[in-house]
């Protein structure tokens, strides 16, 4: 099995898969609201934030390119043993879904592809990453 979980206020959340079809899952619930003062910059590009602006207008798009940077985390923590930085990570915000771009080598991919909803006052993300083809 392989499996991630997460938890913010008032909300709780587990997801497990087969480890035979998947190699890595994560998950992130965040509460939808602005990340606080200082913290954006920490965890994203200026060219990352503008893009993820320009693409997606309506929601806190800071906390959900930080949920989903957890969310790849949580994928890639298991598998690699090793850390991994937000600076490591380049989202690429589209309408519901994003492509996660990591910059270390080790996984079989450098593109992981996730899916992201706000939906009553939270944000979550969840990315899952398939055992290669060649194995």
């Amino acid at each position: 099995m392989v499996g991630s979980i997460t938890h913010c206020e008032g909300y709780r959340a587990a997801a497990v898969g087969l480890s035979r079809s998947w190699a890595g899952i994560g998950i992130d619930a965040e509460v939808h609201a602005p990340l606080p003062p200082g913290i954006l910059p920490l965890v994203a590009t200026s060219d990352e934030i503008a893009d993820a602006s320009r693409r997606v207008s309506d929601v806190c798009v800071d906390r959900v390119l930080f949920s989903a940077k957890e969310a790849v985390y949580k994928t890639w923590s298991p598998i690699m043993h090793t850390w991994l930085g937000f600076e490591d990570v380049y989202v690429i915000l589209s309408r519901k879904t994003f492509i996660a771009h990591v910059a270390p080598s080790g996984l079989g991919t450098q593109a992981l592809h996730g899916r992201w909803a706000v939906i009553d006052g939270l944000v979550l993300t969840a990315v899952t990453l398939e055992h290669s083809k060649e194995s």
